[in-house]
């Protein structure tokens, strides 16, 4: 038997979605903590008094698929498999609750806690909550959530509404160059970015799901958002052949 608890909710003042500034602590909710069948009390929550873990851990995602858990005892990330001591969450207004702060935490080697590359959307974090508590019985009764959804965390640097990102850092090496603009949410809304690509160069524009894409070879792609279309206002003329899913409909210049 164990208990059922209930994924994770995540907030912070004044944000709409799951993009955090490391200047405000992230709201985490574990709301219904309660026993399982078959236990005769299956339904019913936790009494806080025979609790004995009420905890969360943090989790992050790299861009290369990789993943971690924070060990905020050693302050460094483990591999994802580790189970480190679970931060403590606290009980208020019978909701089980906790708060996780990034502005000014670093691991051991002085590095950001929390820190979302505007480039790269990554890493990414989430959390699991995790409890243990005696039942009427006197036999204890233990638990894990599902994962939050993900969210990042952008420091103040990163916390403008428009920016110019390079990477690396240094201009004199840079291979891309990021220009965004996001809404008040910090969700960014458009970008443009050119980047090394092999051995050239291409340069991407998007905004609201669809894109715009000159590739290395001299292609140009244009991917409208689902469900929208392409609009050519005004006379149009094709110097050159003309393919419709792979079937040429005209060549040698083509003027509607």
């Amino acid at each position: 038997m164990a208990l059922l608890v209930s994924v994770p909710q995540l907030s912070a003042e004044g944000v709409t979605g799951l993009v955090f500034a490391e200047s405000k602590p992230i709201h985490i909710v574990c709301g219904s903590v309660t026993f399982a069948a078959p236990h005769p009390a299956a339904g019913s929550p936790i009494d806080p008094l025979q609790a004995s873990l009420f905890g969360y851990r943090l989790y992050r995602k790299q861009s290369s698929g990789a993943g971690g858990v924070w060990d905020a005892a050693a302050k460094q990330w483990m591999g994802a498999g580790a189970q480190p001591q679970p931060q403590t969450l606290f009980l208020q207004d019978g909701v089980w609750q906790g708060l996780l702060v990034a502005m000014g935490q670093t691991d051991a080697a002085g590095a950001p806690l929390l820190a979302t590359s505007p480039l790269t959307h990554y890493p990414r974090y989430y959390v699991r909550c995790l409890f243990a508590a005696a039942d009427a019985a006197g036999v204890v009764q233990s638990g894990e959530s599902g994962p939050s959804a993900d969210f990042e965390v952008v420091t103040l640097a990163d916390s403008k509404r428009a920016g110019l990102a390079l990477q690396p850092e240094d201009a004199a090496a840079a291979e891309h160059i990021l220009l965004f603009l996001k809404d008040s949410g910090l969700v960014e809304r458009g970008r443009i970015e050119i980047r090394r690509d092999g051995s050239g160069f291409r340069i991407d524009l998007a905004v609201a799901g669809a894109s715009v894409t000159l590739d290395s070879s001299g292609d140009i792609h244009l991917a409208p958002a689902a469900g929208r279309s392409v609009y050519l206002d005004g006379p149009t003329t094709i110097g050159g052949n003309l393919t419709v899913n792979g079937i040429a409909t005209a060549t040698g210049g083509f003027t509607p």
